[in-house]
């Protein structure tokens, strides 16, 4: 964690010394749109049920096991016959002790040739089982493709349910996604479905980074830190008051570390990887969330994280939020192509105060202007660029009435289906008649609500418009009445520390 606020871009350079590359817009879209039939699997305490999301999805639910058993997850089949597809989403486990036990598991080989973790063999092997006739009696004949998608464990079964499908019943059009993604194939394996298999890693999560030959390099390193303290005559107790002052530096520790993983060569057929392509996702330099792909073999992948987020960045929400947060880091525009969205860290929308504005032309009362300060990461040719630093991001500081946000409410309603758009706060008559401070977090939550919902629609003339809202500087009447009153220091500016 220190290493990381010194250098706040140690991920992107290590990733990309590694080899790593920008995940593609494409393909966040892709993730963000399968995660929603992974999360659903779980059903439980859900706004709505399986069938009913899967009907919003324009798929049918075919079948559905409900219940969990050892080796034998519960799991849905269902199908569109527009698109000619079947999804087969399968449940993770929900109990994080039972997710640490199976991880480190005992490993077996399988279809001949390939070595896996056995629970995972198994468990697909069940769903095999039950899912057999549908494909073999229906859906092969009518050549219908397959999409398999997980999380945590389910993730894991997921991907040897797809190297059964491939390999075992000869289907072609297979893929598969997987959220937390335990490794869970030898090498070669993993390496050999980059074509078909996405994994997805969020941040710090543990789950993608334990396993037995991870865990052989994690303890070389503890056992070397424990050598460097006793040799530097530290201790538990003073580590972490005297850290700094020793010989013993946070840089070095981290430069050792990464030698023993070099030097840890995976000894064994059995070792076990992250399969097929793998998208990590990370916050950035600048606090927006990024996104890179590799494979398996990713240095970020080989060893434990211990942090304070390993376990939070598992959770199939944090996930949601990531992909959402990458997605609004790739906010399409000629000039711009990021607006940062709620909960990420260093930057984001916000309305700062208000000013009353004389507005030319209107024979009426000063209108107040609410002052909007957004974050834009600036368009760059992220494949050639070797370090992003806080000069990519723009700051844009624009006033807009109470009006301006009503107009753009309902620019944005005519292209939502009403069970996609809801206003954010609706224009109530109790907000209506509030003062302008009360309608502030109204009104930053709204437009906050409109980046979110915007990122998801992916639709090149809304992002515009609203960049446009968002970017645009103020009127030159504007400009001038805050020059002449910041020269005269009159007390008409309101912000939200409370001075005037």
């Amino acid at each position: 964690e220190t290493l990381l606020k010194d250098h706040p871009s140690f991920i992107y350079d290590v990733s990309v010394e590694d080899g790593a590359i920008p995940v593609s817009r494409e393909l966040l879209r892709e993730i963000e749109y399968y995660l929603g039939f992974a999360d659903i699997a779980y059903n439980d305490d859900k706004d709505e049920t399986l069938t009913e999301f899967l009907k919003r999805r324009g798929y049918i639910e075919m079948t559905h096991r409900r219940r969990t058993d050892i080796e034998h997850p519960a799991y849905y089949v269902s199908y569109n016959s527009q698109s000619k597809n079947v999804i087969i989403g399968i449940r993770g486990t929900s109990n994080l002790e039972d997710v640490f036990t199976d991880i480190l598991c005992v490993n077996k080989n399988f279809l001949d040739v390939r070595y896996g973790h056995e629970g995972f063999i198994n468990g697909a092997k069940n769903v095999l089982k039950g899912v057999r006739p549908f494909i073999e009696d229906l859906f092969k004949p009518l050549k219908y493709s397959y999409t398999i998608v997980g999380h945590s464990l389910g993730a894991g079964i997921a991907s040897i349910l797809t190297l059964f499908l491939k390999e075992e019943m000869k289907l072609d059009n297979v893929k598969c996604y997987g959220y937390g993604m335990p490794p869970s194939m030898d090498r070669l394996s993993a390496l050999g479905a980059r074509d078909y298999i996405i994994s997805v890693v969020n941040n710090r999560d543990i789950i993608p980074r334990v396993s037995l030959s991870n865990m052989r390099i994690f303890g070389k390193m503890i056992l070397h830190l424990n050598e460097k303290l006793q040799n530097s005559d530290m201790n538990a107790e003073t580590i972490s008051t005297e850290f700094y002052n020793h010989e013993v530096s946070c840089n070095s520790i981290i430069a050792e570390f990464r030698e023993i993983q070099r030097k840890s060569k995976l000894q064994f057929d059995e070792d076990l990887y992250v399969p097929g392509k793998v998208v990590y996702l990370f916050e950035g330099a600048h606090g927006f969330c990024e996104g890179l792909e590799k494979d398996g073999t990713l240095f970020a992948l080989r060893t434990p994280l211990v942090t304070k987020n390993l376990l939070a960045n598992h959770m199939i929400t944090s996930y949601n939020t990531a992909i959402l947060e990458a997605l609004s880091a790739n906010f399409s525009s000629p000039t711009t192509h990021a607006v940062s969205v709620p909960e990420v860290s260093g930057t984001h929308v916000s309305i700062t105060g208000f000013n009353y504005i004389n507005v030319p032309g209107e024979d009426r009362s000063p209108i107040v202007f609410y002052k909007i300060v957004t974050s834009v990461m600036l368009r760059m040719e992220m494949q050639k660029r070797e370090n992003q630093k806080a000069k990519d991001v723009g700051r844009y500081t624009v006033y807009r009435r109470f009006r301006d946000f009503r107009n753009l409410d309902q620019a944005l309603k005519g292209t939502f289906d009403t069970s996609q758009w809801t206003s954010a706060f609706g224009f109530s008559s109790r907000l209506m008649n509030s003062s302008p401070d009360k309608r502030i977090p109204l009104l930053e939550n709204y437009l906050r609500t409109v980046v979110m919902k915007v990122i998801k629609k992916d639709k090149t003339e809304l992002i515009e418009l609203v960049l446009d809202f968002l970017t645009t500087s103020p009127p030159d009447y504007v400009k001038n009445q805050l020059s002449q009153t910041e020269a005269n220091k009159q007390p008409n500016s309101i912000q939200l520390d409370g001075t005037s």
